[in-house]
């Protein structure tokens, strides 16, 4: 008998640490987002003027008018992240299909080894790593 009234205190004890413990972690939540949620706010509210297609698409400028404050485009910008990317998947995808292939059709080639510990080590890191 005793027992179960020392049981029924236990998990009456445990429903209100519960209880405690929720209301805690939804003010923290609260309390870490409502500042986020204003910079983004003010961000978007302030800087929605200046998005605008010519801001995409033409060359308003070099960086020196950049550096004087004055209005400049993403063109440059856009176009030199899809370069980078283009000739990053011109030089990686060869080798990397040919690492899987090599991997798979020659199980016991001597590259092996090196090959399986390489890229176990990249499928390790974290993908913001590898860029």
């Amino acid at each position: 008998m005793w027992e179960q009234v020392k049981a029924r205190k236990s998990l009456r004890q445990r429903s209100i640490n519960d209880k405690i413990m929720v209301a805690l972690i939804t003010l923290s939540t609260i309390l870490v987002l409502t500042p986020l949620v204003i910079i983004i706010g003010y961000v978007v509210v302030n800087g929605i003027g200046a998005l605008n297609y010519d801001f995409f698409t033409e060359e308003l400028g070099s960086p020196t008018r950049a550096m004087r404050g004055q209005p400049t485009g993403l063109v440059h910008t856009i176009l030199g992240t899809a370069v980078v990317d283009l000739l990053s998947l011109i030089i990686a995808a060869p080798i990397g299909i040919g690492a899987g292939i090599m991997l798979s059709e020659y199980p016991e080639h001597k590259l092996n080894p090196l090959l399986r510990v390489m890229n176990d080590t990249l499928n390790g890191m974290p993908a913001i790593l590898k860029g």
